[in-house]
């Protein structure tokens, strides 16, 4: 495992989406409730970083970088 990789199980919230995906609140707890969906979670369950990169299509690095986690 790089040293990125332990990232991949960190939980997302919206807040995270939100800077990701440059979108305000209601819209990041939307896309979150649409990721969770689409994986078949139900609503208590979370999302993790791996899950999410996943589904949006993102790059690890891009993400890390945005987020300001890792050596990025």
């Amino acid at each position: 495992m790089n040293n990125d990789e332990k990232y991949l199980h960190r939980v997302i919230h919206p807040r995270h989406i939100q800077i990701i995906l440059d979108m305000d609140s209601r819209q990041a707890r939307r896309e979150l409730k649409e990721i969770r969906e689409s994986l078949g979670k139900e609503e208590h369950q979370y999302i993790i970083l791996k899950e999410f990169l996943k589904h949006s299509g993102l790059q690890l690095q891009s993400v890390l970088s945005l987020l300001g986690w890792g050596n990025t």
